[in-house]
């Protein structure tokens, strides 16, 4: 195995006297390169600092280290950064520094700066900056708890020439909380994850055998600490705070024991995408510091792998190759711990872009700000930001197309910002510049947008002034704070409780916004309430014949109704009394082949016993029979599917023994596969006056589509898809007028409010663990082992979070859950998937829907479609020297790989400078409201079945901007800082699908507080941030 080169961590600044080298073997020789000149150091353990004389910009530093193998080759070259000297921005503090503070944290710094804090004149301590821009300086304040001292100033010094000042007032401390310590902990680790910490207090790490793992002074709420020694499997950890500081002496509680646990699974690293031709570098996440790391390379699945290592893993992400990367090679990485080894799963490189164009910066800047967006990236690029020409940030795009960018200095008013973008290695242009501009008298008031649920870590911030420091409280206690490069945000928090409330601070102004309850999240498991069950008989029924579209007749038989009644037990396993009815959801299972080995209708505990512990009665229906007669009689019994599933209810609600705790107004459906159809299909024989039963809602799991003449109204409807499912592979069973395997179409004709979810990689028999795992039909799908398919826990959690969420909107009238169904906010404990939901409301300010008929509010088919005209009664324009495509199209029968029956506008460019205008008179409009857009990549395939790059290429997100015009002042927000318009999903059968982007309109008046809502009349689509590209936009429309 080959030695691996060692890494020399950016950024790195002029004057600086310090230089990092991580990814060491100990006892290696390890030569740091200055521009020819050389530093010697043998390699006491996974890093080293060397001490050099000040640097020079544009100096070029590499490494080498040698094992006893020999020399490894050089690692990339990082390049000096120049420097103003003097600094001409101040130190930023943080949210909020308390009066016992023995440590202050700072950002906004020249990397390797010296830096010091003082109080009242005098210095209370100094640091130097580290390659971020930051610093945590262990300071010796006056003051007591109650009463602080004399408030902090700070300033930073580069090449001896000290910057301008900053300030920060003390606040009164508070006793000390708890802190707690993270899990999984793993024998060997040598890292200990920290949280709910005070700013600035001290906290300390022990095992219950008495072993002392350290100290740390906490500039952080949360932290990773490396520790003194190993962890131990067996033995537990804990931390408590204190303070030991002349101001103040305290103690605080110890946190809870936590678990060493032997390694597992668990660690198993990532290497994050996108890696590029040329690049040297790679980031690997979910390293174990006292862990070792092998990389492997290979040129492709069938070649044998390179080993490169072992090198110590490391908190820093990044790890230098001893070559740069070749298109078609995949990279993967080993991690070791105490005799365990996980594997990475393979990324796989991609080749450089023809060219590299330059990114997008979006005004306004302010003075002050910490972080700068920017737009228009390339997958895998690496952007730096400049102020006047001078290096203030660094940043990396990974998959997304757009990047914050920490501003280490902050900006300076009246400075020119540019970016520019480097794709394996390769430099493209410069950014237009954007001059920063002062701080507004009045910093907009910012506002969460919820739902917010306990335990949440992140929280989606609107109306923020650009750059500014967002901080999240929570009765007067600091959960969280970051910097927000733009007018929409997500902050990372500690735990959210109670009411949450979000203030910035940009210079020395400040702003508060509203307060937000938080909900309980609607994944908890509620553990704590029974479940009970009983199997339910009632006899047959007969179910009329029915002709159906097909030409054959459902029905004509008698059908068994009987199935499984999940409901509410007390501590003695009874079913309690209650002062009203509760509501009742009824599950019905799909076609099915092995039904009486399989057992269907019980393949739904883990959704049913969800939805009871959340106060809900489920009955999950026996249908074996019905699929019995589809098979036999080759017909698809959904009308039969229907009329069974409201017989169960008169037979539940006719039950003396539990009917009367049904609430028969407040009913709910969910249907898989058939099932999902069948489920639609009883809410239309619903609506006949004879059949009163009060259908709130309906959910379709990846439901089929063979009564296309059925239309869902007067009920909420949900489904939910996945780009794996086996419905979809068959193109002709998707595509046309009447596809029955295509249920996006059942959706499409939903009356609203209407919400679709589409899961990447979920599987159809996920919804089923009894399907999913049948005996008969050879155990798990196929599916299950295609790179990025769900696994059935994830299946299982995402059907409870976001049923549970619309049922707590449908049936118990809890409307802040419908905001999971939005598009903005994700359920936590799915947010590692790629889910995108398309919701429509009704009652919206409609400005555009391209055309389509609305059966709902009775408006007809624009006939013949008008590209140039509006819903909204105004004009509609597409310009720019690179439109190449501009129609507003059918879908069904034009646009091939479409899955949805519908209308849009149809955009595409081949040099980005199209602008797509949509004018119509003066609406009134609130900060709260949003500008809902549908949008979907256009994909289609050439003659060999490769998709076509023409416009989009393969894999890459899409975003753009979007202007509001009042007809005196525009004000632009990126959409994808809501949500991209996704590529489609890495499938043998890919597929256009819609999503939903919302933006708040607080996001606009945050840019430009100018904007006057009460008169704007148009809304622009800049198609702006990359070279080509071609996007699908439906239904244009306010909501409130």
């Amino acid at each position: 195995m080959a030695a691996l080169t060692p890494t020399v961590l950016e950024r790195v600044a002029r004057c600086a006297r310090h230089v990092h080298v991580n990814g060491l073997t100990t006892g290696a020789q390890v030569v740091l390169t200055v521009d020819g000149d050389t530093f010697t150091a043998t390699a006491a353990g996974g890093g080293h600092t060397f001490d050099v004389p000040p640097l020079t910009a544009d100096a070029v530093l590499t490494a080498t280290q040698d094992d006893g193998s020999g020399p490894t080759p050089p690692s990339p070259a990082v390049i000096v950064e120049d420097a103003a000297a003097p600094p001409t921005s101040a130190p930023l503090f943080p949210a909020e520094v308390r009066a016992c503070s023995q440590c202050v944290h700072l950002r906004g710094l020249v990397p390797g700066c010296e830096v010091e804090v003082r109080q009242a004149g005098n210095v209370a301590g100094t640091a130097t900056a580290d390659r971020h821009g930051e610093a945590c300086v262990q300071a010796e304040l006056r003051g007591s708890r109650e009463d602080p001292g004399p408030a902090l100033t700070a300033r930073m010094s580069v090449c001896g020439a000290a910057g301008p000042s900053s300030g920060a007032i003390l606040l009164p401390d508070g006793p000390l909380p708890a802190p707690g310590v993270d899990a999984p902990l793993f024998g060997c680790q040598r890292v200990v994850p920290l949280r709910n910490l005070r700013r600035g207090a001290k906290t300390q790490v022990g095992t219950d055998s008495g072993t002392y793992l350290g100290w740390i002074c906490n500039c952080w709420t949360d932290v990773d600490v490396n520790v003194l020694h190993p962890l131990v499997p067996g033995e537990r950890v804990r931390a408590e705070q204190y303070w030991d500081g002349d101001a103040c002496k305290m103690l605080g509680p110890a946190g809870r024991w936590v678990d060493v646990v032997p390694p597992d699974e668990r660690i198993k690293p990532a290497v994050q995408e996108a890696l590029v031709e040329g690049d040297q570098l790679i980031r690997v996440t979910n390293q174990i510091v006292g862990s070792d790391l092998v990389i492997l390379v290979r040129d492709d699945d069938a070649s044998p792998e390179q080993r490169f290592g072992p090198r110590p893993a490391s908190q820093e992400p990044e790890i230098a190759l001893n070559a740069p990367l070749v298109a078609g090679q995949q990279v993967a990485v080993e991690q070791h711990l105490c005799g365990h080894v996980e594997v990475s799963d393979w990324a796989t490189v991609l080749p450089a872009p023809a060219s590299v164009t330059a990114p997008v910066l979006l005004p306004p800047l302010y003075e002050c700000a910490g972080a700068v967006q920017v737009a228009g990236l390339y997958p895998g690029a690496v952007v730096r930001v400049f102020l006047d020409g001078i290096p203030c940030g660094l940043g990396w795009a990974g998959l997304d197309v757009s990047v914050e960018v920490t501003a280490a200095p902050a900006l300076v008013v009246g400075a020119r910002v540019t970016a520019r973008q480097w794709v394996g290695g390769v430099a493209g242009p410069l950014s237009d510049p954007v001059t920063v501009q002062a701080v507004p008298e009045k910093l907009h008031e910012p506002r969460i947008v919820g739902p917010v649920a306990v335990g949440d870590t992140t929280v989606w911030v609107s109306g923020v002034t650009p750059g500014a420091l967002v901080s999240v409280y929570s009765a007067g206690a600091l959960l969280g704070e970051g910097y927000a490069g733009e007018p929409l945000a997500r902050i990372g928090i500690s735990a959210a409780t109670g009411l949450v409330d979000a203030h910035v601070r940009l210079c020395n102004r400040t702003a508060t916004g509203p307060r937000t309850e938080v909900l309980e999240y609607p994944g908890a498991a509620r553990t704590n309430r029974g479940v009970g069950t009983r199997d339910l008989d009632y006899g047959t029924v007969w179910i009329p014949e029915h002709a159906t579209t097909e030409g054959t007749t459902d029905g004509g038989y008698d059908h068994p109704i009987r199935g499984r009644l999940y409901h509410p037990v007390d501590e003695n396993g009874e079913l309690p009394d209650f002062a009203r009815p509760r509501p009742l959801v009824l599950i019905a299972h799909g076609l099915h082949y092995a039904d009486e080995e399989d057992q269907s209708h019980l393949g739904y505990a883990y959704l049913a016993e969800h939805l009871v512990r959340w106060g809900m009665f489920v009955f999950s229906l026996d249908l074996k029979r019905v699929n019995e007669e589809t098979i036999k009689m080759q017909s698809t019994q959904q009308w039969a599917r229907g009329a069974i599933i409201l017989a169960a209810l008169d037979k539940l609600f006719a039950d003396d023994d539990v009917g009367e705790y049904f609430n028969r107004d407040r009913i709910g459906l969910v249907g898989h596969s058939m099932g999902g159809e069948g489920v639609v299909v009883a809410q239309a024989l619903n609506t006949a006056p004879q059949t009163p039963w009060g259908i709130r809602g309906v959910v379709s799991l990846a439901p089929t589509h063979w009564r296309p003449d059925v239309t869902l109204t007067r009920a909420k409807y949900l489904q939910l898809h996945g780009s794996l499912d086996l419905l979809l592979e068959n193109p002709g069973r998707v595509q046309g007028a009447e596809p029955p395997f295509n249920g996006f179409r059942i959706y499409d004709r939903a009356w609203r409010p209407r919400s679709f979810v589409w899961v990447y990689g979920a599987i159809h028999q996920g919804w089923n663990p009894n399907w999913w795992n049948s005996p008969v039909l050879g155990g798990p799908p196929w599916q299950a082992d295609v790179d990025g398919a769900l696994t059935l826990d994830e299946h299982a959690e995402v059907a409870r979070c976001y049923v549970n969420a619309f049922f707590q909107d449908t049936l118990f009238g809890r409307r802040d859950y419908e905001g999971y169904l939005h598009g903005l906010v994700t359920p936590r404990t799915v947010a590692h998937l790629e889910i995108y939901p398309l919701h429509r409301s009704h009652g919206t300010d409609l400005v555009d829907d391209f055309g389509d008929g609305d059966d709902q509010d009775g408006v007809p088919e624009e006939t013949p479609i008008d590209r140039t005209a509006n819903r909204a009664g105004g004009a509609s324009l597409a310009s720019g020297a690179g439109l190449d495509l501009w129609d507003d199209t059918e879908h069904v029968g034009v646009l091939a790989r479409s899955v949805h029956d519908t209308r849009s506008t149809d955009l595409a460019w081949l040099q980005p400078d199209l602008e797509y205008t949509v004018s119509f008179p003066p609406r009134s409009l609130q900060p709260t409201d949003v500008l809902s857009l549908q949008l979907a990549q256009h994909y289609d395939q050439d003659a060999a079945g490769e998709p076509d790059a023409t416009h989009n290429p393969a894999g890459i997100d899409l975003d753009l901007v979007a202007t509001l015009d009042d007809g005196a002042e525009t004000a632009s927000v990126r959409v994808g800082s809501a949500g991209v318009a996704p590529y489609a999903a890495p499938v043998e059968e890919p597929w256009t699908v819609f999503r939903t982007v919302r933006l708040p309109l607080d996001a606009f008046t945050a840019v430009n507080q100018a904007l006057d809502l009460g008169t704007i009349r148009s809304v622009r689509l800049r198609l702006v941030l990359r070279p080509t590209g071609r996007v699908l936009v439906d239904d244009v429309e306010f909501r409130a």
